[in-house]
């Protein structure tokens, strides 16, 4: 009887102890796909660019390999945080290094690590004097105006300029552009403006500075095709001029609209270089926020969620249809290229747009 209850306690002994193998492995499991439980990131998105291959990482992060472990005992993969750091520092060397040969030097001017240097302004732009007036701060560049300035020099004459006044002087977070950094057109050149001036002269024959759709139809050009002169699709086109929706077209509406296409076509070392500290610490929030490892480099995945917080502290809410896209697309892309392919969507958002439709929406952010 009393071997008998030996060979039961050392069998009963030995199942613990192999339990607690099973248990272990699975504990291993967990902690490779949580080692940084603090960070935003999904696991899936830290482990893809380890030195583990993507199909274990898929298979650790999912709970039916946790089960198959505990069952058969394997052994589960061990992985570092350490270790997926550094691989991800090599991956940036290797995508900075074949951005350097393929970028023009004018493009790489937007320091990742450092803040960019702002400007401190403690008197107003117009009157250059510090009093106790009503002040509000431009959000891109940062300089001061003071409200009874901007009334008195026509800036807020129309009802979307004043909102935006208004709501920046509340403390809205979409804040107010200023005149200057408003107008987009001032970043195209002296010829692309005469050519500007010189298509709305056309719309507009009585000279009152607006034109309405009869005299956009009016300037059908005689080569077009038929099915281009459809009076629906010009009626399409007519409304992308017509930001307010009150049937008539300003010279304001017509050249910030046709400044941002041309500005479409320029160089993305153009654009960047014409981007304000203040605009590149905004999106370049919403990109730090998802890059765990501080390393300047984060998935295409992350970089569209990037852009679409980014997109929220500019006002504008992107399209159901485009937002919930899904995206598996797990390579890498570093700040440098970011900010390049963002730099035209940064420009669209200078414009205030309180009562009007945001210039973003004009434009594919896919």
């Amino acid at each position: 009887m009393g071997a008998k209850l030996s060979r039961f306690k050392r069998r009963r002994v030995e199942g613990r102890i192999k339990d607690a193998g099973k248990m272990q492995t699975v504990v291993n499991a967990f902690k490779t796909t949580s080692k940084a439980s603090s960070s935003k990131v999904h696991p899936i998105d830290r482990g893809r660019f380890s030195p583990v291959s993507q199909d274990n990482v898929r298979e650790i992060a999912n709970e039916a390999t946790w089960r198959k472990y505990f069952k058969t005992g394997e052994k589960a993969p061990q992985r570092d945080f350490e270790e997926l750091l550094q691989a991800r520092e090599i991956e940036k060397e290797r995508i900075t290094s074949s951005e350097l040969h393929s970028t023009p030097s004018k493009a790489r001017n937007i320091v990742y690590e450092n803040m960019c240097e702002e400007e401190v302004y403690t008197e107003c732009y117009f009157c250059r004097m510090v009093t106790g007036d009503t002040t509000i701060d431009c959000r891109i560049c940062g300089r001061l105006a003071h409200l009874s300035c901007l009334q008195s020099r026509g800036f807020l004459g129309s009802e979307n300029q004043l909102l935006a006044a208004q709501q920046a002087q509340q403390g809205s977070p979409i804040g107010w552009s200023c005149p200057e950094c408003e107008d987009v057109s001032q970043l195209l050149s002296a010829d692309e403006m005469q050519e500007l001036m010189e298509r709305f002269d056309q719309y507009d024959k009585n000279g009152d500075n607006e034109f309405n759709f009869e005299d956009f139809l009016q300037q059908s050009h005689p080569k077009m095709t038929e099915e281009a002169n459809n009076p629906a699709d010009r009626l399409k086109e007519f409304s992308e001029y017509d930001r307010d929706g009150d049937n008539t077209v300003t010279w304001e509406e017509f050249k910030f609209l046709e400044a941002l296409r041309i500005l479409r076509k320029a160089s993305q070392s153009y654009l960047v270089k014409s981007l304000k500290p203040q605009e590149i610490e905004k999106i370049k929030n919403s990109f730090r926020d998802l890059d765990t490892f501080n390393t300047g480099v984060i998935t295409m995945q992350a970089a569209r969620r990037a852009f679409q917080t980014w997109t929220k502290t500019v006002g504008y809410k992107i399209p159901k249809l485009v937002a919930n896209t899904k995206d598996t697309d797990f390579s890498l892309i570093s700040w440098d290229r970011f900010i390049r392919e963002h730099a035209f969507h940064v420009i669209c958002a200078r414009p205030n747009t309180v009562t009007i439709r945001h210039y973003l929406s004009s434009f594919d952010l896919t």
